[in-house]
């Protein structure tokens, strides 16, 4: 298996939000749940 980085691109429609911390850790923790789940990962069925 050919291990690969993953990439997140959010795009956000608001600028100026209130609370950016809050959205940059909505990104970093989705992105790593989405590298969990190994959604490229080839299963056998």
């Amino acid at each position: 298996m050919v291990e690969e980085d993953i990439s997140t691109v959010i795009s956000v429609f608001e600028p100026g939000r209130k609370d950016e911390s809050a959205l940059k850790n909505l990104i970093v923790e989705y992105t790593a749940a989405l590298r969990k789940s190994s959604p490229c990962e080839v299963k056998s069925g």
